[in-house]
């Protein structure tokens, strides 16, 4: 169960775990469970993003010059070899100071990502149109999601968020929230077929 090692013994999860537990006890197990439902594969802590390495050894003599290392996502959904989702994350407690930092870097890898992918489909298949990569960035008890495509520039949207509960009195209200928002979702996706 989400938090229980904590919120068993603690009304409110304890100020002094760190990002990786943060992380991977608390905001993981429901992102995880989401791409679970759709039998999308994910990994968590330190993933090396492909397409930012990709990008950085573009064009250098690997014979000659040292190779560049890949920076390390949070989290990874992989469909089929290509990673379609990566997630950022900071402290739950006093998450603010890295935010900047860490969305920077989740939109460059984003972008390497969206790039990757255009590159090793275009060798055997025509690229697809609408092609999209996601992402997330975890700040506090918030998690924003995000969208990129591209249409003569790269555009990237938030497209949802999710609050993490951090004492037992937020987990049901927090639980339904989301619950309701996905429901919501799916009901204006089906609205929006029924109109086309």
């Amino acid at each position: 169960m989400y938090g229980s090692h904590y919120l068993e013994y603690h009304d409110e999860v304890p100020r002094t775990i760190n990002e990786r537990e943060g992380f991977g006890d608390l905001t993981w197990p429901f992102i995880r469970g989401a791409l679970k439902l759709v039998k999308i594969l994910s990994r968590c802590f330190e993933i090396p993003v492909i397409g930012t390495k990709e990008r950085r050894n573009t064009g250098r003599d690997l014979s000659v010059e040292t190779e560049e290392q890949a920076p390390m996502a949070d989290g990874v959904a992989v469909f089929e070899d290509y990673q379609i989702y990566l997630a950022e994350a900071s402290t739950i407690y006093d998450a603010k100071s890295e935010e900047a930092k860490d969305k920077f870097k989740l939109v460059r890898c984003m972008r390497d990502s969206w790039n990757s992918q255009i590159k090793s489909i275009s060798r055997e298949a025509v690229p697809p149109s609408g092609l999209t990569v996601f992402g997330s960035t975890s700040f506090g008890d918030e998690t924003k999601f995000y969208a990129m495509d591209f249409a003569g520039t790269y555009r990237l949207k938030q497209v949802g968020r999710m609050l993490v509960p951090l004492r037992q009195s937020h987990f049901a209200s927090r639980m339904e929230t989301c619950v309701r928002c996905s429901d919501k979702n799916d009901t204006d996706k089906g609205d929006q077929k029924k109109t086309s």
